[in-house]
């Protein structure tokens, strides 16, 4: 992935994260605004890996 996908990617996350404090009537989105350009660079960026079908595979990321 590119550096402009992972933008989006990003920008989709904060977008979530932001509907689902509005839709719940509280809460902060500091944490998950802090976070998330961390979080898509490890997942999408291929640096965190992890199996969803397969959690107990061993080649997963390690590094948290």
């Amino acid at each position: 992935m590119n550096i402009t996908e992972l933008n989006q990617k990003t920008k989709l996350l904060k977008q979530r994260a932001y509907e689902m404090v509005i839709c719940a009537g509280k809460g902060h989105m500091g944490g998950s605004f802090s976070c998330a350009d961390f979080l898509v660079s490890l997942y999408y960026g291929g640096d965190f890996l992890f199996d969803p079908k397969n959690p107990q595979w061993g080649g997963h990321g390690n590094q948290i």
